[in-house]
């Protein structure tokens, strides 16, 4: 993994480096980035380098320091799914949450939840958001996300364990307990992101499926209020359509804006639409 600073807006770039510069520090993958309270950047990444024997990869931290580059790098937690995006998050207190899927005794695949209370120097133990002890040798390649509003940190994630799907939890405690799990859409479904919009809750994914002899996918998204309730479900594309890999952000009190990679007649796009709420 490499990266590039800029000091000018965007003006002009630094030349691109290395993210680790240990040798021992072979395999980077699935980072996410963080804006800190304190003006720096963090990020969170995977990395060849693990503690246990056993399959995975490790989760790693390092932030900036003013116009420096990454620096005091160091092993947060694992073993962790080699090939699930990781997440990143600053809450409003400063808090930084960490969420991946973890390896739980050799073979379960959840999801694993961490906080940090010192800007990154320590994290807690690991937390499962959800027990749903999905047993899979494999890579199921998609990964968490998560999101603030003024009830607490809200997730979504896939699943293939008891009863696949796409799900969502909430915890109102800084992650020492969660709600139980809610199905926002079933098996057929990947690739979850969640944003905070004006403290509803909004949850967008791809579902695949069946359209006479059409294999599609199109983007689903579900609205909740602000305690996670009265949920208005829809499809923002259509579908004939072949859409994936959703990410969605508010951009204001009343809408969202979501990006999404769609196939058209042979050729991959990056499409955007603007969500009313």
């Amino acid at each position: 993994m490499y990266y590039a600073q800029s000091f000018d807006n965007g003006t002009t770039w630094t030349t691109a480096q290395k993210l680790v510069k240990d040798t021992a520090g072979y395999d980077q993958r699935y980072f996410d980035m963080a804006l800190l309270k304190n003006g720096n950047i963090a990020i969170c990444w995977l990395d060849n380098r693990k503690k246990t024997k056993g399959e995975g990869s490790g989760l790693f931290f390092a932030e900036t320091t003013g116009n420096s580059g990454f620096e005091n790098e160091h092993f947060v937690t694992g073993p962790c799914c080699p090939c699930c995006r990781t997440d990143l998050y600053v809450d409003s207190k400063s808090k930084i949450h960490v969420l991946y899927r973890g390896i739980i005794n050799d073979s379960i695949r959840d999801m694993e939840h961490a906080i940090s209370s010192d800007n990154g120097k320590t994290f807690s133990m690991p937390e499962r958001i959800s027990d749903d002890n999905w047993v899979i040798n494999g890579c199921p390649h998609t990964g968490p996300a998560m999101t603030e509003n003024k009830d607490g940190i809200q997730f979504t994630w896939f699943t293939g364990g008891n009863n696949a799907g796409v799900y969502y939890c909430y915890s109102g405690n800084e992650g020492k307990t969660f709600s139980e799990r809610e199905q926002i859409s079933g098996m057929a479904s990947r690739h979850c992101q969640i944003a905070s919009v004006n403290n509803a809750i909004a949850i967008v994914w791809n579902e695949n499926f069946s359209n006479g002899n059409l294999s599609c996918s199109r983007i689903g998204m579900e609205i909740r209020n602000e305690k996670g309730n009265d949920r208005v479900k829809k499809f923002i594309t259509s579908e004939k359509g072949e859409a994936s890999f959703p990410v969605i952000k508010a951009v204001n009190k009343n809408a969202a804006l979501v990006a999404y990679t769609e196939n058209i007649k042979g050729k991959d796009f990056v499409m955007y639409k603007r969500v009313e709420l």
